[in-house]
């Protein structure tokens, strides 16, 4: 048997486009107004059907919003033994 080691073919590289950090920040910005803005709506639908407080005061991961803004799930509290 032949000792050769046999070198795999090389695996193309990815391409890769870099944004400045211009575009960067302009992106950031962006997605923080928006997250912010998010919160700030939530918080005034919680507010009108009077669940804010009680949001607020849960332990987290108590209410998790659908995927499609349809409404809350309220889950159990896990009990502590």
């Amino acid at each position: 048997m032949s000792k050769t080691k046999h070198n795999p073919p090389p695996k193309p590289k990815s391409d890769f486009i870099e944004f400045s950090k211009i575009q960067t920040n302009y992106l950031n910005e962006v997605r923080n107004r928006q997250i912010k803005e998010f919160g700030e709506a939530l918080g005034t639908i919680y507010e009108e059907l009077g669940i804010r407080e009680k949001i607020l005061k849960a332990p987290p991961g108590t209410y998790k919003l659908r995927q499609g803004f349809s409404g809350l799930d309220v889950l159990p509290i896990p009990h502590k033994k």
